[in-house]
């Protein structure tokens, strides 16, 4: 009987926290902007990098070359972030 109870309480404690908890910003999604990767299957260790605003104005491009970028990687995807926010702080007009 305790078990028949205690599953319902645990489910309903577990949705409360989730409703509860505010969503944070996940660092591998671009907040003001974004970047298009272009690559080709002869070299795979070269691609081109674009970065553009929101408003789908091109901010910077850039070749990367020796690195094969998996976008599958949360890691390279805050590199490739990370790279964007300095593209657009550049870009800024002051």
């Amino acid at each position: 009987m305790k078990k028949l109870l205690s599953l319902p309480v645990a489910v309903l404690l577990v949705a409360a926290t989730a409703i509860i908890t505010p969503l944070k910003a996940q660092s591998w999604v671009p907040q003001n902007g974004y970047w298009e990767v272009v690559n080709t299957v002869a070299k795979p260790s070269e691609a081109i990098v674009k970065y553009y605003d929101l408003a789908g104005h091109l901010v910077q491009q850039e070749r990367v070359t020796g690195r094969v970028l998996d976008l599958r990687k949360r890691r390279v995807c805050r590199w490739l972030n990370k790279r964007l926010q300095r593209a657009l702080v550049a870009y800024a007009p002051s």
